[in-house]
């Protein structure tokens, strides 16, 4: 189950800090907003239209 905690928020930038369950999975879906996540613990494996990805820990993820 995702946890959510927002750490700041402003007009046009939020900063959040989320924690999800093992293997939990999510379906397909946009994003409505640009976003960078920042790998801290874990892993995970994201496919979309390109292709595949894998995240490690210390892994930067841009996504427009």
């Amino acid at each position: 189950m995702l946890r959510k905690k927002v750490v700041m928020a402003a007009k046009d930038l939020t900063v959040a800090v989320c924690h999800y369950g093992p293997r939990e999975r999510h379906a397909p879906h946009n994003d409505t907003h640009s976003r960078v996540s920042f790998l801290i613990t874990g892993g995970y494996r994201e496919e979309g239209h390109p292709g595949a990805i894998q995240m490690r820990p210390g892994h930067v993820l841009l996504k427009s």
